[in-house]
């Protein structure tokens, strides 16, 4: 069975439910880190866990949805862009949560100019990450005139 071409209206629709599956997932892992927690599981390996999934299925998953559904999706530049926004939006997220790691560690009063500057560095790269993401995503909606991307 090939693929179907879909209308605008059509991917906006199915795209909207697949948004609303992917948040009903994302409700049902709530309990993970109680989960792990529990089985005797290290912080950071929870950590790691947690981010890893929160990842793929609120970031991938949904962009390789896109490169298989978009109607857009045999041109060079839509091709690119979902790419650089699976990239950028992924390393924001990291980042982030790296940052997070950072501040919380800032008890050290020894190490904490440096660690202030880890987390000054992490938080730039996430929002510097994100904007460009962003910035892509707008000039391809622009460049395709389409409503929404």
């Amino acid at each position: 069975m090939g693929r179907v071409e879909l209308s605008w209206q059509e991917y906006e629709q199915q795209r909207r439910r697949l948004n609303t599956r992917l948040g009903m997932y994302i409700f049902a892992l709530i309990p993970v880190p109680l989960v792990l927690l529990a089985k005797g599981v290290t912080p950071l390996l929870m950590l790691v866990t947690v981010t890893c999934g929160a990842v793929g299925i609120g970031i991938v998953y949904p962009l390789c949805w896109r490169a298989r559904h978009n109607p857009d999706r045999q041109q060079t530049q839509e091709k690119r862009v979902v790419g650089v926004v699976t990239v950028c939006r992924s390393i924001a997220v990291f980042s982030a949560v790296a940052a997070a790691v950072a501040w919380v560690t800032l008890d050290d009063q020894s190490m904490r100019t440096v660690r202030l500057g880890w987390v000054f560095a992490f938080s730039f790269v996430a929002l510097a990450c994100f904007l460009f993401s962003l910035h892509a995503q707008v000039r391809a909606r622009r460049a395709f005139r389409r409503p929404d991307a």
